[in-house]
């Protein structure tokens, strides 16, 4: 259906009295625009009638049923009979009659329709009619300098010296924004490459898992820190424990079972991460010292509360 205001649309229609009524709009009773239909009586109704319809009551205006209306969309032979009516182009000066389903098209083409001049600045209103003439007149319109190869409104005091002195100083800025795009992207390759020599390195490892014991043998297992109770070796509380052994129920101080990790993984088995901005309450469970202070980074498993410091964790790759 036509983008025109539905009032304009019904005041171009050709012989407006001879519209078949099943065409008409049971709100407002004119011929029926964007048209919506009724599942349970199939009246017509405008999309916009219906609409303001629906915002007050909620059933069919011909009250075909009690409960809510169904709208649907009409069938074909509805939107095709109602696109072949004949209107008259809303230019005063053209005399074309045209099919309602071909009205948009014409308007946009039509020789009478005034528009815009696309020159930017200009605020003339011209005729299709007119148009090409008013584009080879327009004081907005741009050209090319033949010498230089620059575009400039005609209506500008142009200076090839000038417009080259801005290409370059444009180019520049263009240069320099791929300079910068490219360090980003080196920064970031870079990057990525360190990854995968971590990773390379890791697989080219064995796969072996170290494991502490208790003093019976039995496999201990890293826990988060306990403050304050006895080690089962040394029977010492002012330690930090952090391996428990299940069996014994026992537990060990970290002077007593000190930690370890092998290819990057904390006693648990945990990939470490690595973390560049260590946080001021971690500290590193092999030196006791704080990676926050030396602004360094830490290699980290949270799940576990393990934390080496670099300088340790550089130690132990050695």
């Amino acid at each position: 259906m036509s983008q025109i205001n539905s009032q304009l649309l019904r005041s171009l229609i050709v012989n407006p009295d001879n519209i078949d009524e099943n065409f008409l709009c049971g709100i407002c009773c004119q011929l029926v625009v964007n048209p919506k239909e009724c599942e349970n009586c199939q009246h017509l109704y405008c999309h916009e009638c219906i609409n303001d319809w629906l915002k007050k009551k909620s059933n069919c205006p011909y009250r075909c049923s009690e409960s809510d209306i169904k709208l649907k969309e009409p069938h074909r032979f509805v939107k095709n009979s109602i696109s072949h009516l004949n209107l008259k182009c809303q230019n005063a000066d053209c005399e074309q009659i045209i099919e309602l389903g071909m009205i948009d098209s014409h308007i946009k083409e039509c020789k009478h329709t005034i528009q815009n001049c696309q020159n930017e600045g200009c605020e003339e209103k011209v005729k299709n009619l007119n148009l090409e003439e008013h584009k080879q007149k327009c004081q907005f319109r741009k050209i090319t300098c033949d010498k230089c190869l620059s575009i400039y409104k005609i209506s500008q005091d142009h200076n090839c010296i000038r417009a080259l002195k801005q290409q370059i100083e444009d180019y520049s800025q263009i240069i320099n924004q791929i300079k910068q795009l490219y360090i980003q992207q080196q920064a970031t390759q870079q990057e990525q490459q360190e990854q995968i020599k971590i990773l390379q390195q890791l697989v080219a490892r064995p796969q072996v898992i170290k494991q502490l014991t208790c003093d019976k043998g039995h496999q201990l297992i890293w826990m988060q820190p306990i403050y304050n109770q006895k080690c089962g070796r040394c029977a010492l509380s002012n330690e930090i424990a952090r391996f428990k052994c299940q069996q014994c129920q026992k537990i060990y101080c970290q002077q007593c079972k000190r930690p370890y990790f092998y290819n990057q993984k904390c006693p648990n088995n945990h990939l470490l991460q690595f973390d560049q901005n260590a946080r001021a309450s971690i500290s590193c469970d092999f030196c006791g010292e704080v990676p926050f202070k030396k602004g360094q980074g830490v290699w980290s498993d949270r799940e576990c509360d393990f934390d080496i410091c670099v300088s340790c964790y550089n130690s132990a790759q050695q």
